[in-house]
Order: C-alpha cells, then sequence, then structure tokens
C-alpha cells in the first residue's frame, strides 16, 4: 500500500559551506521541484535521429517573510542577498520521518545538489502578512536518493 506524508513534513534548506550547517527557509506555504528533459528529434533522408536533454532542475516555494530568525533559519532577506550575490549554495529538500506511518527521512522526497537561487520576490499587500517567493535552479548534477 502506498504511503503519504503531509506537505508540512517537507523541509527545504540550503548551505553555504558545502553542508557544514545549514539553513531551513521558514514560514512556507507551499514548495516544488521540477525536473524535465527535452526530446529533439532530426529527420534526415536516413531517418529520425533522436535525442533527450536533462534541463536544470527548478526549485520554487512561498511563505511568510520572517524577522527574528534563529541562526539556522532563513527568509526573503537572506535569499534575496544569494540572489544578489549569485552565490552556489548546497541545497537539500526531503521529507522529514513520518514514524506513525512508517515513512522514513526522504523516503518520499529527497534531493541534494549545488543551486543558485534566481528569485526573492517580497510582496506586501495592504492588511496582509508580507510574503515572498522564492526560486533555485540546479547548476551540477544532483542526487534523488540518500547515499550519505
Amino acid at each position: 500500500m502506498a504511503k503519504e506524508i503531509s506537505g508540512l513534513l517537507v523541509v527545504n534548506e540550503y548551505s553555504v559551506d558545502n553542508g557544514a550547517t545549514w539553513k531551513v527557509i521558514v514560514c512556507e506555504d507551499n514548495s516544488q521541484i521540477s525536473h524535465t528533459a527535452t526530446a529533439n528529434v532530426k529527420k534526415t533522408k536516413c531517418g529520425p535521429f533522436s535525442s533527450t536533454s536533462l534541463e536544470p532542475a527548478q526549485i520554487t516555494g512561498s511563505g511568510v517573510a520572517g524577522a527574528n530568525l534563529a541562526t539556522n533559519q532563513a527568509s526573503y532577506q537572506d535569499i534575496a542577498k544569494l540572489v544578489k550575490a549569485m552565490t552556489e549554495v548546497t541545497f537539500r529538500r526531503q521529507n522529514a520521518a513520518d514514524v506513525p506511518n512508517g515513512v522514513t527521512v526522504g523516503e518520499v522526497t529527497y534531493f541534494y545538489g549545488k543551486v543558485k537561487f534566481t528569485e526573492a520576490t517580497e510582496v506586501s499587500n495592504v492588511e496582509e502578512t508580507v510574503t515572498f517567493n522564492w526560486a533555485a535552479t540546479t547548476t551540477g548534477d544532483y542526487e534523488l536518493v540518500d547515499n550519505s
């Protein structure tokens, strides 16, 4: 039987020191990761030739912009600074364990690799909480299974 988990258990975090310390993106209301490949077909007199290329993975999310953060937490300002500096970071996205349902860490979703944040958009609507959107793009190979 399939196991499912709540999106509350999915954690997005990054490290600027190759995984020695991590910052969790806090107060998210959604996040997603997208893997796509492009298929190309070239028709010739000898018949069709096809190729497939993997596009960079895209990781996006949104949430409430936070303040008074702990040293292991990140929000809009932190990500905006990384976008401006074009800093490559180590990124990890995984589900936390759901022990009552027999789900282990990273069993449902896992991503580990180098990314650059490409968006940090702050949204301030009157009479609403300040929110932000973020996006990151892979800069090389990545893992979808925890091999540590």
